[in-house]
């Protein structure tokens, strides 16, 4: 079944003054077993989906300027453009 919205997302950020983009495959075609391997640990498994979901190698280099505090909003904007979280399946939601 497709994900809800299938195009990556594009994330605009603000970093010294410049405006930069990250683009990050939808979040609904993240491969459950980044969940199942990292359950236990969320922080480990934020960094690996982010490792996957950026497009490009410069993707993930913008992404790695971003300060710590915005990194939360990020994957918060990224679940909500593909309208998926973490935990939810099609299943679940009806």
């Amino acid at each position: 079944m497709a994900a809800k919205n299938s195009g990556d997302y594009i994330h605009t950020v603000e970093i010294d003054g410049v405006e930069k983009k990250i683009r990050l495959k939808n979040f609904g075609r993240v491969p459950a077993g980044i969940i199942r391997k990292h359950r236990d640990n969320t922080e480990e498994a934020t960094w690996k989906l982010i490792e996957w979901g950026a497009v490009t190698d410069d993707d993930l280099a913008v992404f790695d300027e971003l300060p710590i505090s915005e990194v939360e909003s990020v994957f918060v904007a990224w679940q909500e453009a593909s309208q998926v979280t973490v935990g939810e399946s099609d299943s679940s939601s009806s």
